[in-house]
């Protein structure tokens, strides 16, 4: 569950009006499904599981006991310490129903980290093996609690322990719950630090905390900007001033910022107390971490900081180190732009979000079983879109995503998911079809600013039905997308390309200009597809067709202009004949 750095590039993608309809006269996008299988026997060898701390010795002397998944049921521990002995301590709670646990709970955030690190408390009694950050989490908790409630039984929500990680099908439920877990929690406590993490002198939290206190009264934004120019002026030699900073940019690079799940648990959690070592910061103070974070990226701040750390190169311990200054600035700035893309988004949830989009902005979080990079994120999609968790053994990587490519054609009843596939390279050990987005993939290409056809989301949907239009199949562990479209020109040789930086301008056989990636070629068709919000460049393949870009015009050349709208508007008016291919 530790995960890897997390950037969040801003896809620019204008989603139109929401996709969901919920009109039942209308004819669903995608028909005559054969159900997609899995694409292999077993996993492949990079397919992860999330693998739990050795437990076998509590599992012969404990077991659980199975959920009701119809009536929703949850487990709940309460979580204690007892004088007379020095492990933490939980019992469960009688099974119930999440109706009737709603706000009786809170919920507990943490990066998992190694399963061989592991240390144990006391589950109903007996020794289990819990990871050594969820053993860091839960001292900090009880820690708080005593503080907070004095009195009052601690009582949680832990995944390794309130899920039974050894049913496959329990760990899908329970995964699907996630977002209602959270949401009908009292809160949820969120650990930053982490087991093997020494406390210092100086803590990033509190750094952060005396900060908000000088600022936060001020009321608006522009204030507190102002006034954090001031201390920052008034603290330029304060050598406490400075280490304290340094520690805050510890915090933001605590591994929890990188862990997939963290999106779902803090989005959806009701309230949230961060916990850092021995200090705690409440999410009320969400408004000016977020400023804090965009404040600290302005230049004039960067390069006072840079400057200052290669003029104390040897005397500050946020200094040490052989790293180059400027890739330290780089990944620091990396950091608070991934932190303030989280704290945006808790402000703007409501719970029905575009799935494509969420996970285009998800692409560089990692978690120990990679299917995680969709599941962890269906919490905070529209459910409309129906996707469940499944953590069978026979469900591999590509699998999930051509399912999740499925469920957002049949949810989106469009063609936009095509945009998303170009946009992102392929795996090397990925065989999905080239319409199918990877969302696994950290390599990504970039929106490019192709300009959109005309027309809202209805439109396009109109624009899909009427026939079958789209139809997927599977053989020889190839998944074919059936769409009508139009044939409008071939790109034709050199020396008509221009290339600029990722794009290209290529001549077609008909004299005309058009933009797309350069990575098209001689041969390649541009082709308008009905449901389509882009043209797109095709390479012909074997009878069928790889989707190779958008495309559009050459903006500054009127005389090799190809009228886009025009030809989609005969399109729509049946004024074209159409081909039905299929996409590869």
């Amino acid at each position: 569950m530790s995960d890897p750095e997390v950037t969040f590039p801003d896809d620019g993608f204008d989603l139109g009006e929401p996709a969901y309809s919920n009109n039942p006269l209308e004819r669903p996008l995608v028909e005559d499904l054969v159900p997609i299988k899995p694409l292999s026997s077993s996993p492949q060898p990079s397919q992860g599981t999330f693998v739990t701390p050795e437990n076998d010795s509590f599992y012969k002397l404990y077991s659980y006991s199975d959920l009701n998944s119809t009536a929703q049921d949850i487990r709940l521990i309460h979580v204690f310490r007892d004088e007379h002995c020095d492990l933490i301590q939980c019992e469960f709670l009688p099974q119930s129903s999440l109706r009737e646990a709603s706000e009786g709970y809170h919920t507990l955030s943490y990066c998992a980290g190694d399963p061989s690190n592991a240390v144990p408390v006391l589950l109903q009694g007996i020794k289990f093996n819990v990871f050594a950050n969820l053993n860091h989490a839960l001292e900090k908790t009880l820690s708080v609690w005593k503080s907070q409630y004095p009195g009052g039984e601690c009582v949680l929500w832990v995944d390794q322990i309130c899920i039974n990680q050894r049913s496959d099908a329990e760990r899908s439920h329970q995964v699907g719950l996630m977002r209602d877990i959270y949401t009908n929690s009292r809160g949820t406590f969120i650990s930053l630090s982490t087991a093997d993490q020494s406390e210092t002198s100086f803590n990033g939290l509190d750094w952060a905390k005396e900060l908000a206190e000088a600022c936060q009264t001020l009321g608006t934004s522009q204030l507190w900007s102002i006034k954090l120019q001031d201390i920052l002026g008034v603290n330029l030699s304060n050598s406490n001033f400075l280490e304290g900073w340094a520690s805050f940019y510890g915090l933001f690079q605590s591994p929890w910022w990188r862990r997939a799940w963290i999106h779902q648990e803090f989005i959806c959690s009701p309230s949230a107390i961060f916990m850092y070592h021995k200090s705690t910061i409440s999410s009320t103070h969400n408004s000016f971490l977020l400023f804090l974070c965009q404040a600290l990226q302005n230049i004039p701040v960067l390069m006072y900081i840079y400057d200052l750390e290669i003029e104390r190169r040897d005397k500050t311990r946020a200094a040490k180190g052989d790293g180059d200054h400027r890739t330290v600035m780089r990944e620091r700035n990396d950091s608070l732009r991934a932190i303030e893309l989280l704290l945006n988004t808790k402000e703007t949830w409501r719970g029905d979000e575009d799935l494509k989009k969420i996970l285009a902005r998800s692409r560089y979080c990692r978690s120990s079983d990679p299917r995680d990079r969709i599941y962890a994120f269906l919490g905070l999609a529209h459910p409309g879109y129906g996707i469940e968790a499944d953590y069978s053994k026979s469900n591999t990587l590509d699998a999930a995503i051509l399912h999740t490519a499925q469920k957002i054609l049949e949810f989106d009843r469009h063609l936009e998911i095509l945009a998303f596939a170009v946009r992102a390279t392929k795996r090397r050990a990925s065989i999905l079809p080239s319409w199918a987005p990877d969302w696994a993939s950290t390599e990504i290409l970039g929106d490019g600013y192709f300009a959109r056809l005309p027309g809202l989301d209805k439109q396009f949907q109109d624009d899909a039905v009427g026939s079958s239009v789209i139809h997927t199949s599977t053989g020889e562990n190839i998944a074919v997308l059936r769409v009508r479209g139009l044939h409008i020109d071939t790109l034709r040789p050199p020396p008509g390309w221009i290339e600029s930086f990722a794009f290209s301008y290529l001549e077609t056989a008909g004299g005309h200009v058009v933009r797309c990636r350069n990575f098209a070629k001689e041969g390649d068709e541009l082709w308008i597809l009905m449901g389509s919000k882009w043209p797109f460049i095709l390479r012909p393949s074997g009878g069928e067709y790889k989707v190779v870009s958008e495309a559009n015009n050459r903006k500054w050349r009127d005389d090799k202009i190809i009228a886009f709208e025009e030809i989609l508007g005969r399109m729509r008016d049946g004024l074209e004949t159409l081909s039905i291919i299929d996409l590869c």
